[in-house]
C-alpha cells in the first residue's frame, strides 16, 4: 500500500529526493565550521598549560654565581704578609698584578690542554676540578713558558694536597706560585 505525501511526511519520511541528503550535509557542514574555529582557536590561542609559581619561586631577578673556574673573577690579597705577590685582579683569561714591578705585564691563566700560539680569549674554563675539588692551571705571559700554578679552591673544598687542604678551608682560596706551601690569597674586602 502506498502512502500518500502528507502521511509520509507525518510519519517521519521525506517527499523528495534531497530530504534525506540534506539533513546530513547540514551536519557534515556544522562540524566543519566548529572544528575549523576549535583549530583556528588553539592555534591562536594555544592550549598552554597554566603553571603557577613554586613557592621558592620569586619575581625578582636571581643573580647566579658563576660555578667552577669562572667563580675565580675578582680580587684576591695575601691572606698573610708572605705572599709572593701584592693583591691581583683576575678576569680570565687575564690576571692583573698590582704590584708596582709586575703592573702592565700581560699575564695569563691557562686551562690544562692550552696549545701553543692560541689566542687566551678563545679558552673555555668551564672544565671540571682537576684537582679533587679545586681548579689548577697555569698562569704566565706565554703558554710556551707558564711561570706559576695557578690553583682556586671554593671554601671547604679539598684538594688532596696537604699544604692546600691545610691553608684556610673556610674561606676560598688562589695561590699564584710555584711553591703551593705558601699562604694562599683571598678575596680582597668588600668583593
Amino acid at each position: 500500500m502506498r502512502l500518500n505525501g502528507r502521511m509520509a511526511q507525518a510519519q517521519g519520511g521525506s517527499t523528495g529526493r534531497l530530504g534525506p541528503w540534506v539533513g546530513w550535509l547540514l551536519t557534515i557542514l556544522a562540524l566543519l565550521v566548529v572544528g575549523g574555529v576549535v583549530f583556528w582557536w588553539v592555534m591562536a590561542v594555544g592550549l598552554k598549560p597554566v603553571v603557577s609559581p613554586s613557592p621558592s619561586a620569586s619575581s625578582s631577578s636571581v643573580t647566579v654565581a658563576p660555578v667552577g673556574l669562572a667563580a675565580v673573577n675578582g680580587d684576591w690579597c695575601p691572606a698573610d704578609d708572605s705572599g709572593e705577590l701584592g693583591c691581583v685582579t683576575v678576569d680570565l683569561p687575564t690576571v692583573t698584578i698590582m704590584d708596582a714591578e709586575q703592573t702592565g705585564k700581560p699575564t695569563y691563566v691557562f686551562p690544562p690542554g692550552a696549545k701553543a700560539g692560541s689566542d687566551p680569549l678563545s679558552y673555555d674554563f668551564g672544565f671540571p676540578a682537576n684537582l679533587g675539588e679545586c681548579w689548577q692551571a697555569t698562569i704566565g705571559a706565554t703558554v710556551d713558558k707558564p711561570d706559576a700554578a695557578f690553583v682556586y679552591c671554593p671554601v671547604g673544598a679539598l684538594s688532596g694536597d696537604e699544604d692546600v687542604d691545610a691553608s684556610n678551608p673556610n674561606s676560598e682560596r688562589l695561590w699564584i706560585t710555584q711553591d703551593l706551601a705558601s699562604a694562599p690569597m683571598v678575596r680582597a674586602a668588600g668583593n
